[in-house]
C-alpha cells in the first residue's frame, strides 16, 4: 500500500478493505438503531429509480423488517 493511500485511511479512519456485505450490515444496523432511538415508526425516502435509491430502499426495508417481526396467530383468533 502506497504511503498516500495509508494516510487517506488513517486520516478517514476507513477499513482498508471494502467488504460488501459488512458494510451492509453496519449500515441496517445503523438505521434500526436510528429508528428506535428516535422513536420514529418509519422512513420516508425520495426514491429517484437510481441505484443508489435502489440501494437506500432495500437497506431501510430490511432494517424495518428485522425490527418489525411478525407473529404468528391462530385463525380462530382472527
Amino acid at each position: 500500500m502506497d504511503k498516500l493511500r495509508a494516510s487517506i485511511i488513517e486520516t478517514l479512519g476507513v477499513a482498508a478493505r471494502f467488504d460488501a456485505t459488512t458494510e451492509a450490515r453496519r449500515r441496517v444496523e445503523f438505521l434500526k438503531n436510528y429508528l428506535q432511538q428516535s422513536g420514529l415508526r418509519a422512513y420516508v425516502l425520495g426514491i429517484s429509480g437510481g441505484v443508489d435509491s435502489l440501494t437506500a430502499g432495500l437497506l431501510a426495508q430490511q432494517a424495518v423488517r428485522e425490527l418489525c417481526r411478525p407473529v404468528m396467530m391462530p385463525a380462530s383468533l382472527l
